[in-house]
């Protein structure tokens, strides 16, 4: 069987991410976890250069594949994170502060007057060990429950 030639030859940027974090399917806790920690290196690079966009999709697909499988507790992103925090007996400034974000982003987003952002989302889903559709309203019914 003759395997087809790509349409395009990726982009330098998406080969030395590749070589970084390869594109392999995920299995396990662990490999997403190192999975959302190069979404969020990643997500910081920008959207400027087409290989970075290239790759930030398909490690995004490969992620979302893995949490399609994972349940997600019942309620809004700010009830899981009051409820993730209560459970370790967490203030929002420690959470800030441990997760490393901003405790004025982490506080709006807590209390509903601003959504979660997709690199907060993958902050604190690498905080406490699940997947960052969890802070994504738009991305909770993904997936079983």
């Amino acid at each position: 069987m003759k395997v087809p030639a790509a349409r395009t030859t990726p982009a330098g940027s998406y080969m030395r991410l590749v070589r970084t974090f390869p594109l392999t399917p995920i299995r396990d806790d662990d490999h997403v976890r190192d999975a959302s920690k190069m979404l969020a290196y990643v997500l910081s690079l920008g959207e400027e250069d087409p290989g970075v966009v290239d790759y930030l999709e398909v490690l995004t697909s490969l992620v979302e594949s893995y949490e399609r499988r994972a349940p997600i507790p019942d309620g809004s992103p700010a009830d899981a994170l009051a409820a993730l925090m209560e459970q370790r007996g967490l203030t929002p400034a420690q959470v800030a502060t441990e997760a490393g974000t901003g405790r004025v982003s982490l506080t709006n987003a807590l209390r509903g007057t601003r959504p979660f952002s997709a690199a907060l989302a993958v902050r604190l889903g690498d905080f406490f060990g699940v997947a960052p559709r969890v802070f994504l309203p738009d991305r909770r019914d993904e997936g079983p429950r």
